[in-house]
């Protein structure tokens, strides 16, 4: 069994100091053999993270899926790509996130593509610069595929090879390592995205010291992670730090990390899947012996829907959403 550190002896990945707490102690099954280590929280900005840190190695499949899976979900991904053919869906595009042309000055055609735009889940960057993106950790692809269609110039780097096979066959210009092992050219990319990325890496100091590097000037770096502030955290204690996430950020230690990398915060999202708190409401109960399952039907995802929204103006949902400028 690999034994864990004192506490004091390792500092925060975040703000570097040596000021932590024990939360939990910790112990799995990694590689056939008892890994045992602790969640610490930094008592200066707010971070979670584990120590010390299972080491994966890039071969290591960490995203198992099928064939039959992917093509499913493609054949979804160019249903949602002629979907956005629409009048009103290319008015949003254009007129609110700047697609085929530079957002409209008119205020009043943007108002109505703002207010359209929360009629439909997009879930899209705006259009920024030329258009040049790079999603890190971008799994399969599939993604980017959808960015490609609607004329960004897109290219994906993704540690699991199964992955990096199946955005190939979608013409993605792909990497298979990480970011810092790409080698692409400074200032290159006028967007970075790294989509529920930073909780896997050890130090995610030096994969953002990258991102920064290969962006342009005034470039967008968006990072969305597991919020520590949230109430899943409350219902999963415990197991919601686990092998996989050796991170957890808080807005707090967000924002004391984009700072201490010289990134500009130009806002700060929060959201919630409904999926997840049922999830967690049933862990919770699971946990105190209560026989009690709530499936995730028609009626209570209606039900989870304002308690979501609340969750959201609260910051207290499951998603911290950062866009940040270099």
């Amino acid at each position: 069994m690999k034994n864990i550190l004192a506490a004091k002896d390792s500092n925060c990945p975040v703000c570097e100091k040596y000021n932590n707490s024990v939360l939990y102690y910790k112990e799995e099954n990694l590689a056939a053999e008892k890994f045992s280590y602790r969640i610490l929280r930094c008592n200066s900005c707010s971070h979670l993270f584990s120590f010390p840190s299972p080491a994966f190695k890039e071969s290591d499949s960490i995203y198992e899926e099928s064939r039959a899976v992917f093509l499913n979900d493609l054949e979804r991904t160019n249903k949602k790509i002629k979907r956005l053919k629409s009048f009103w869906r290319r008015f949003v595009l254009r007129e609110y996130l700047g697609y085929k042309k530079a957002p409209s000055r008119r205020i009043l055609k943007y108002l109505c593509a703002l207010f359209l735009s929360r009629f439909t889940s997009l879930n899209l960057l705006p259009f920024h610069k030329e258009g040049r993106i790079l999603d890190v950790g971008c799994n399969n692809g599939l993604y980017l595929h959808l960015l490609k269609n609607l004329g960004w110039q897109v290219w994906g780097v993704e540690i699991d090879r199964n992955a990096c096979r199946l955005a190939r066959e979608l013409n993605i210009n792909i990497f298979c390592g990480n970011l810092e092992e790409a080698g692409f050219s400074e200032s290159f990319f006028d967007v970075v995205r790294l989509n529920q990325v930073l909780e896997h890496i050890p130090d995610p100091k030096k994969t953002i010291k990258e991102a920064r590097r290969i962006l342009k000037k005034d470039g967008k770096l968006y990072i969305s992670v597991p919020n520590a502030r949230s109430f899943a955290f409350f219902l999963f204690k415990d197991a919601w730090l686990s092998t996989g996430h050796v991170q957890g950020f808080s807005p707090r230690s967000m924002k004391c990390f984009c700072g201490d990398l010289g990134l500009k915060i130009k806002s700060m999202r929060f959201s919630s899947s409904k999926n997840l708190l049922i999830m967690g409401v049933n862990y919770f109960f699971k946990a105190r012996g209560k026989g009690i399952s709530l499936k995730n039907g028609f009626v209570l995802r209606i039900i989870a829907a304002p308690f979501s929204f609340i969750l959201n103006m609260l910051h207290l949902s499951d998603t911290l959403t950062v866009e940040a400028e270099k």
